[in-house]
């Protein structure tokens, strides 16, 4: 399913992008620790696809999980998908392995990527 282009979608990390940037897969991105613990599903797809989400509040818990485990700043960018993307599917929202705000049914993936519009700028982005 792809994400509709009227959706804002949303990047929580700890990395810093531009305008214009492309966010890749995190097999594309050296010396960064991904932040999906030890669900098989989430470190497979991490090597092949990117994540957004449509829920700025998730995008935001997945920056400060990104800032914590690099020791970096967390940042939400404004993005939109370069390609086809799909939907996480639903069984996440049982996976007790995972913390509640990570069980999400908002993310979409891509494999091409997504490419950064603009930073969001929002209280508790710190390190």
């Amino acid at each position: 399913m792809s994400a509709p282009l009227s959706k804002a979608l949303f990047h929580g990390t700890h990395v810093e992008f531009n305008p214009g940037d492309i966010i890749r897969p995190a097999n594309k991105v050296e010396n960064v620790q991904i932040n999906y613990g030890s669900n098989p599903v989430y470190k497979e797809e991490a090597g092949t696809h990117a994540y957004a989400t449509d829920d700025i509040e998730e995008a935001k818990w997945f920056a400060g999980e990104s800032a914590r485990m690099n020791k970096g700043e967390a940042k939400v960018y404004k993005v939109k998908p370069l390609g086809k993307t799909k939907k996480r599917p639903l069984y996440d929202l049982e996976n007790e392995d995972l913390p509640k705000e990570a069980r999400s049914v908002k993310e979409y993936l891509s494999r091409k990527g997504f490419k950064v519009v603009k930073k969001v700028k929002y209280v508790g982005a710190g390190k």
